[in-house]
């Protein structure tokens, strides 16, 4: 028998073990797993507040364009008498 063998049967043992009790499984999520993921979100958290400011600016700047865009578009169309339905083509 080789290292790898021993090694993968040893894996194996243990995957096997933590998979058939739950009085192995929660302290696993309780020690290692919660604060993982504790640590992973903090560390993101900042990233992801900039990134929702910055989603929220852009549609911000998008909303303000299309109503100057409709303002302008209605505008034009009052000064020139009703805008491109009454243009006639000979």
């Amino acid at each position: 028998m080789d290292l790898r063998e021993i090694l993968c049967d040893l894996v194996n043992r243990c995957v096997v073990e933590i998979n058939d009790g739950d009085d192995i499984k929660q302290p696993i999520k309780d020690k290692i797993l919660k604060p993982l993921i504790n640590y992973i979100l903090e560390q993101i958290y900042p990233y992801l507040i900039v990134s929702v400011i910055i989603f929220a600016l852009t549609l911000l700047v998008a909303i303000i364009i299309l109503v100057l865009i409709l303002k302008s578009s209605s505008s034009i169309g009052n000064m020139t008498g009703g805008g491109i339905n009454h243009i006639k083509i000979s």
